[in-house]
């Protein structure tokens, strides 16, 4: 199974904020996209309004980039956060931003699959992006997916056709859930938020 990758963005310490995950399937690409960051950047990172068409590039150092984004031809914007609730961090934002690109802000990563795909390969492909196994802020969330459960979006091997190109576009109904995990969790974890904050699909904030 080819995997991009995805990371949060990096703290010296926790953030009592809570940390939002967005993420959706595209089942005719075979594409998991994910996004990821504190509750408190300068722009909503707000995917979810019905499908979003997605323009998918190059796998670069293992990271699938996701080029664009839009709905009925049109850039999609994230709109400005109230500015007493950005963190003091960040200067908050005056206008909505377009998406960019993978490196951009709100910018999408993910995986391309081509090899077998249940809910139980959504859940280890999906926390091995965020880097955040046994967190079980984020576990329990994505066990509530169902992804890889339905026979739309299951993947056996020998269904696998030929892969993407880069430049291709699909269909991405994106999911958002808010997860605290500041706090310690059911299984022992901290909470700490993954490290990998060079790759792309975190909330900058800048």
């Amino acid at each position: 199974m080819g995997i991009s990758s995805v990371a949060l963005a990096d703290h010296e310490e926790p953030r009592d904020e809570d940390t939002i995950v967005s993420f959706g399937y595209d089942s005719t690409n075979h594409i998991l996209a994910i996004n990821s960051g504190d509750n408190d950047t300068p722009w909503i990172c707000d995917f979810e309004d019905g499908p979003l068409t997605a323009t998918y590039g190059e796998i670069i150092d293992g990271f699938l980039t996701i080029e664009m984004l839009q709905s009925e031809g049109e850039d999609w914007e994230f709109q400005p956060r109230d500015e007493d609730e950005v963190s003091v961090d960040y200067d908050a934002a005056e206008e909505a931003t377009a998406y960019t690109g993978s490196d951009g802000e709100c910018g999408l990563s993910g995986a391309s699959i081509d090899g077998h795909f249940n809910h139980g390969q959504f859940m280890k492909t999906a926390i091995d992006l965020l880097d955040m196994k046994g967190h079980g802020c984020i576990v329990s969330e994505f066990a509530k997916s169902t992804i890889g459960r339905t026979d739309e979006t299951m993947l056996k091997t020998s269904d696998v056709e030929e892969g993407f190109e880069p430049g291709e576009e699909g269909e991405i109904t994106f999911q958002t859930f808010e997860a605290d995990c500041s706090k310690p969790n059911e299984k022992g974890g901290n909470g700490e938020r993954g490290k990998s904050a060079d790759a792309p699909g975190h909330n900058k904030g800048n």
